[in-house]
């Protein structure tokens, strides 16, 4: 049976532009290192051009983050809210930061 698991392999100071073949190619270093290259199914991501692109490249399942798209949007909502005042000079963005 399979048996999903989830960890931090690595943190690495990047040296070079962070473009989609050189993210692949770290990662690609890192699972080899690790030895679950042909193991890996999925690669759960931010929406980055970038790191999507390495993903894609590396011929692995990309998976977007749910709770940063959440994130984007709430900050998106909160902005919009802020923009537009409710009548009676209620600000629902400072209620809503509150809650």
């Amino acid at each position: 049976q399979t048996q999903l698991k989830t960890v931090v392999l690595c943190t690495k100071k990047l040296e070079s532009n962070h473009t989609g073949a050189y993210l692949a190619e770290i990662m690609t270093n890192e699972f080899n290192i690790w030895d679950i290259y042909p193991k890996v199914i999925a690669i759960v991501t931010d929406g980055g051009a970038n790191i999507k692109s390495a993903v894609r490249l590396m011929g692995i399942q990309h998976m977007p983050c749910i709770a940063h798209k959440l994130n984007l949007v709430v900050q998106q909502a909160l902005y919009l809210i802020d923009d537009h005042k409710a009548g009676d000079n209620e600000n629902y963005a400072e209620k809503m930061k509150n809650i």
